[in-house]
């Protein structure tokens, strides 16, 4: 019986969070496609919008449904299903909505428009299919599994969009990446420029920080944007610890 009710509860909290997700879709969408009549008026968009609206019924109804009779979710319990296809299940949950995520981001939803909330949407629903995964191969708690499918997507997804900037690419990657570099070579001017250069006046401990790569005759560029990365990754870990 408890088991029946924490997945309820967690229905409800899932579907409401989902209908706020919905509806910050549509209102994204509506303004995005209002001068656009052309491409608001497509299929794609018009069927988008009428899924958001059912998604934000749907989860405004269950989310504010009383207590009583049988709901439908007292016959959804995932430990039911039989052991020997239990870990086929598992996988394909876990792993299918990967490619999902990565063919809407990049095709469906239109290039040139921006589309956080009609992802942020779509990422809310695999993530759900993952917690049932999860739930299947190890027998997690419902709210247990959605943090960590949400804590373990959303670390892969910061390490695929910032080991894009490993690279040997000459130029400029981004807003100010080369004074990033040189402000943080200023700590060692001497030995690289052959002369004392004041160090910034801004961001003093950042610069500071990557500085370390030039302790290092020579260092190539990869190496410095490698260190970069690390140091985004690592003190934002650490953050997250002292703060957990």
């Amino acid at each position: 019986m408890k088991s029946t009710t924490d997945f309820a509860g967690f229905l409800r909290t899932y579907f409401a969070v989902g209908a706020a997700i919905s509806a910050l879709a549509i209102i994204q969408t509506q303004i995005q496609t209002q001068a656009l009549l052309k491409i608001r008026t497509r299929y794609k968009w018009a069927v988008l919008m009428l899924v958001f609206a059912l998604n934000m019924a749907v989860g405004v109804y269950v989310a504010l449904r009383r207590p009583g009779g049988k709901p439908f979710w007292e016959r959804l319990d995932v430990r039911r299903v039989q052991q020997a296809p239990r870990v086929l299940i598992a996988a394909a949950l876990l792993l299918a909505p990967v490619p999902v995520l990565m063919y809407a981001r990049a095709d469906f939803f239109g290039r040139g428009i921006e589309a956080f909330f009609r992802l942020l949407w779509l990422f809310w629903w695999l993530a759900f299919a993952q917690a049932v995964g999860l739930r299947l191969a190890f027998g997690t708690g419902w709210f247990g599994a959605l943090a960590t499918v949400l804590l373990v997507d959303g670390i892969a997804a910061q390490l695929v969009t910032l080991s894009g900037g490993v690279s040997v690419y000459p130029f400029s990657m981004g807003w100010s990446e080369a004074s990033r570099y040189y402000y943080g070579s200023l700590v060692f001017s001497r030995q690289i420029y052959g002369e004392s250069v004041p160090l910034s006046v801004m961001h003093g401990t950042r610069y500071l920080l990557q500085a370390i790569p030039f302790v290092f005759s020579g260092v190539p560029l990869w190496a410095a944007r490698l260190w970069q990365v690390l140091l985004w990754i690592g003190l934002t870990l650490l953050s997250a610890w002292a703060l957990a």
